[in-house]
């Protein structure tokens, strides 16, 4: 994993989405918060069959439980999950707020916007005092490659 981790932190992002980050992260270094960094994958390559709104909901809910002055940082693909999370754990979950693209749904879309907001995600995921990912997901993965993290965990395989 060593390996892997010194790789994949060569990759770089291009200039706007490098600021944009590092704005997010002085914001989050702001908060007397710890932060807690949750990908949730779902709309394609099989992840629709291995998410489980209970699993999820039992992670996050025991997540609370044991770590009442954490937030979550919510990154997922599907805006009718992220609307639910945010409407269940207001007081906990923080999101990106200000997609690239036109509108709002440019952060979920399958375009270039869609592709910029996902690489922004993966840097702030990875600048997450923890992190907890979907099993099976590059996105996950790569999220934890760039972090200081040494144990990915799945929500997803409790």
């Amino acid at each position: 994993i060593n390996d892997l981790k010194k790789y994949a932190k060569l990759i770089n992002p291009i200039k706007n989405i490098k600021e944009k980050v590092d704005n997010y992260i002085k914001y989050l270094n702001s908060l007397d918060n710890k932060i807690l960094g949750l990908h949730i994958r779902t709309l394609d390559g099989g992840f629709i069959e291995m998410y489980s709104e209970e699993k999820l909901i039992k992670y996050i809910d025991t997540f609370i439980d044991e770590n009442k002055s954490w937030k979550i940082y919510l990154s997922t693909d599907n805006i009718n999950i992220e609307t639910k999370l945010i409407n269940k754990y207001k007081d906990y979950i923080i999101k990106l707020d200000d997609p690239y693209g036109k509108d709002y749904n440019d952060k979920f879309a399958d375009n270039k916007y869609g592709i910029m907001n996902s690489l922004y995600e993966i840097y702030v995921l990875s600048k997450c005092n923890n992190f907890v990912g979907s099993a099976g997901s590059t996105f996950s993965m790569l999220s934890f490659l760039l972090s200081e993290n040494n144990q990915l965990d799945f929500w997803n395989q409790i």
